[in-house]
C-alpha cells in the first residue's frame, strides 16, 4: 500500500531538485527521510523510479511518468482544499509552461516582473523548446505556441496575432536585386523554417490574403538562426516583427514588399487541458498574457475567447 501523500511530495521534491540532499534542504528534513520515502514508493509500485549513486540522480522513464502523475494529484488536492476554504482565487502553487526560446526571451520573460508582483505565490518553471509540444506528454500545464493543439481535449486560447515581415540584408539586395511583387520571390533564395506553419508566406493584395510559394537553400528551427542567416546576406526571410525591430532601425535589414504586408499575422495560442479542469494558476497566467500582449505594438489584437481546434 502506498504512503501516498507525504511520500509523493518527497518524491516530487527529489526529482525537481535532482537528489536526496537538495530535496532535504528544500524541505528542511534529513536526506534519509527522502530516501526512505522513495524506497517505500518503489517497493509498493514494484518498479525503479530513480537511478542514483553518489554522483548521479536521474528519474527513470517510469519515474518521470509517476512524477507527472504525482504533480497532477498534488495540485488537484491543493485546488480541492482551496475550493472549500474559500481561497481558490488567491492563485498559488507551481505552474509549468512550455514555450519557444524566442517567444520566451522577447515577449514573455520581460513581463514576468509584473506577473510576479501581481501573483507572488505562483512559481513558474519555463520549459524552452522548438515547435508545439503536447502539454500532457511534456508534463506541463500550458503550452504557448503558434501552432494549435492536436487533441480535442485541449483548449486553445488565442492570445494575439504576431505580425510577420519580409526582409533581407542590404548586401543580398545589392547582389540579387529587390523584389517588387510577391511573385518575384520565386526568383530569390528564401530562408525557410523547419516548422511548416511559418512557410506559407502570405501577402495582402486588393484586400485578400494570397499565399506565395517560396523556396531556398537554408532552413532553421529557431527564429534567432533565421535572423542570423538573413543578416549574413544569404537570402530573404519572413520574420516576426519583434525579432527584427532593432535591425530595421539600424539598417542591418531592409523590409521588402511593405505595401503587400498582411495586417494580420499568425496567431499565438495558450494551450491547456479542458477548461473544466482549469485552476486559478492557469487562468491568472493566461489572462495576464492576453492582457499584456495587447500593450506590445507588434500584437495589437487580443482574442479573449477560448476556442476549440
Amino acid at each position: 500500500m502506498l504512503h501516498t501523500n507525504s511520500d509523493m511530495h518527497l518524491f516530487v521534491a527529489a526529482v525537481e531538485e535532482q537528489g536526496f540532499a537538495a530535496a532535504a534542504r528544500r524541505l528542511a528534513i534529513s536526506p534519509s527521510t527522502v530516501s526512505k520515502a522513495i524506497n517505500r514508493l518503489e517497493a509498493a509500485l514494484s518498479v525503479r523510479l530513480v537511478d542514483r549513486d553518489t554522483r548521479h540522480f536521474v528519474a527513470t522513464s517510469e519515474g518521470l511518468t509517476f512524477y507527472h502523475g504525482c504533480c497532477r494529484a498534488i495540485e488537484a488536492m491543493q485546488d480541492a482544499e482551496a475550493s472549500v476554504s474559500g481561497s481558490k482565487l488567491q492563485a498559488k502553487g507551481k505552474l509549468r509552461v512550455s514555450v519557444s526560446a524566442s517567444t520566451a526571451e522577447a515577449r514573455i520573460g520581460p513581463m514576468m516582473h509584473e506577473f510576479h508582483a501581481a501573483y507572488p505565490e505562483i512559481d513558474i518553471a519555463f520549459h524552452l523548446r522548438n515547435g508545439y509540444v503536447d502539454p500532457i506528454e511534456a508534463g506541463v500545464d500550458i503550452t504557448i505556441s503558434h501552432e494549435p493543439p492536436v487533441r480535442d481535449t485541449f483548449v486553445a486560447r488565442r492570445l494575439c496575432y504576431t505580425p510577420l515581415l519580409v526582409c533581407a540584408a542590404p548586401s543580398y539586395l545589392e547582389r540579387r536585386g529587390r523584389p517588387q511583387r510577391p511573385t518575384d520571390l520565386r526568383d530569390h533564395n528564401c530562408i525557410l523554417s523547419t516548422r511548416e506553419v511559418f512557410n506559407t508566406w502570405q501577402f495582402e493584395e486588393a484586400g485578400e490574403l494570397r499565399p506565395q510559394p517560396v523556396h531556398g537553400a537554408f532552413r532553421a528551427s529557431q527564429g534567432s538562426m533565421l535572423r542570423q542567416l538573413a543578416l549574413s546576406g544569404v537570402g530573404i526571410a519572413n520574420l516576426m516583427t519583434y525579432q527584427v525591430r532593432d535591425d530595421l532601425r539600424a539598417g542591418r535589414l531592409v523590409e521588402l514588399l511593405p505595401r503587400f504586408r498582411p495586417t494580420q499575422g499568425i496567431p499565438l495560442y495558450a494551450v491547456y487541458h479542458d477548461r473544466r479542469n482549469l485552476n486559478a494558476r492557469i487562468r491568472c497566467f493566461v489572462d495576464f498574457l492576453a492582457d499584456i500582449l495587447t500593450r506590445d505594438d507588434d500584437a495589437p489584437r487580443p482574442y479573449p475567447r477560448e476556442v476549440g481546434t
